[in-house]
């Protein structure tokens, strides 16, 4: 069995590292850092703050305590969206809580690691998905391609959208119990969030925010959105050419909107609320 853990910070990884027995001072140029056997647990350490747990039944009571240094105990509210780069569909944007530093720790070691939902296949984004929800106090809004269409219309970018509907969710979770500060995966710079904030009336509440680079990586909680985001995505996509009878469009293990465009885009006219337009 193997669990996946990226450590929160290098002086966690570290700090882990030497908790069970590693020598070595700092990072070096290969890609693994060190292997260490503890516990009958094989552990590879990699460069990237990257740690592989390799073990045949359990982890160990030992270990799993030792691991929770690795896992960041403040609990954010993290948002990400999908379908904003695919021709058709929605866009669909997400906002997860951990109920708590246990339910963090439990939902890591169901999952044998919470990633990035893009090195998921389909079929894994959606068992994920169901596993992580019971740990987690989650809301999303599904953005209809008609709909997003008639705010282009309207002069809205999609970035300005994009803004709006993770500012919805904030809200959601302040009515709720304020929390520590959000984190979103990063579509653009934090003065220019406020900025479509404010031009839409929405400034209207103080609020701690991180717009973070390859937000899923840094944050567990922007993860999860993005792959209860992504499910729905592809779940949204499935039922639309289910009820149309055209099933067989949707192949592999990933749902590839750029081969089902080839194949209707000449028909688009057929296809009532799919495509969206670009700006």
């Amino acid at each position: 069995m193997y669990l996946t853990i990226k450590a929160y910070s290098k002086q966690s990884y570290f700090q882990f590292y030497n908790k069970i027995g590693g020598a070595k001072k700092d990072f070096n140029k290969e890609i693994l850092f060190d292997r260490i056997i503890y516990q009958n647990v094989k552990i590879n350490f990699y460069n990237n703050l990257t740690i592989l747990f390799n073990f045949d039944n359990d982890l160990g009571q030992l270990l799993e305590e030792e691991i929770e240094i690795l896992i960041d105990h403040n609990i954010y509210v993290g948002s990400d969206e999908v379908g904003v780069g695919e021709k058709i569909g929605p866009i669909i944007v997400c906002a997860t809580k951990f109920l708590n530093f246990k339910a963090k720790k439990d939902a890591i070691l169901e999952t044998g690691g919470i990633k990035d939902s893009k090195k998921l296949d389909a079929k894994k984004i959606s068992i994920i998905s169901e596993k992580i929800k019971k740990y987690l106090d989650y809301k999303c809004i599904v953005l209809e391609p008609s709909k997003y269409n008639q705010f282009l219309k309207e002069g809205k970018n999609t970035k300005e959208i994009n803004a709006l509907m993770h500012h919805q969710l904030q809200k959601h979770f302040l009515n709720k119990k304020r929390p520590e500060i959000f984190v979103i995966d990063q579509f653009v710079n934090k003065s220019k969030y406020f900025e479509y904030l404010k031009r839409n009336n929405q400034a209207d509440i103080n609020i701690e925010i991180v717009l973070q680079e390859k937000g899923e990586e840094k944050y567990l909680e922007i993860a999860c959105a993005a792959i209860i985001a992504k499910s729905k995505y592809n779940n949204w996509i499935y039922e639309y050419f289910k009820n149309k009878n055209l099933s067989f469009l949707i192949k592999g293990k990933k749902i590839n909107t750029i081969d089902i465009v080839k194949n209707i885009e000449m028909n688009r006219n057929d296809f009532e609320n799919l495509f969206k337009d670009w700006n």
